[in-house]
């Protein structure tokens, strides 16, 4: 039997990258540094990432700006393991299913 624990960590986190009064599109760039102190073990002990646990991640807008898309290359690159919450066939699309993977580290559910 496998068991998987899943610790929810909000990337985009309100007070870092949202702002209410002047809603913008998250920047990549603070996301990897997020990325990349969760690789470093600098976060505790995380088994996984929760993509969209508090809003769906693949939203329309997904289409143009694709932050999860990069996201998740960076997630694959980092060895980061994700779980994908979302309601959206965004992610059945070629160009997502290209960057998921079946790896050691990434488990896949139906």
């Amino acid at each position: 039997m496998v068991v998987v624990v899943v610790m929810t960590v909000n990337i985009v986190m309100q007070s870092l990258y949202w702002n209410p009064e002047d809603p913008a599109v998250a920047n990549i760039d603070k996301i990897k540094k997020q990325i990349d102190k969760i690789a470093a073990g600098k976060c505790g002990t995380i088994k996984a990432i929760r993509l969209g646990g508090m809003t769906d991640c693949f939203q329309p807008i997904e289409t143009k700006h694709k932050v999860t898309y990069e996201t998740l290359k960076y997630l694959k690159e980092k060895k980061v393991p994700y779980l994908i919450v979302t309601k959206s066939d965004l992610i059945a699309t070629d160009e997502y299913m290209a960057v998921l993977s079946y790896t050691d580290y990434c488990y896949y559910y139906r």
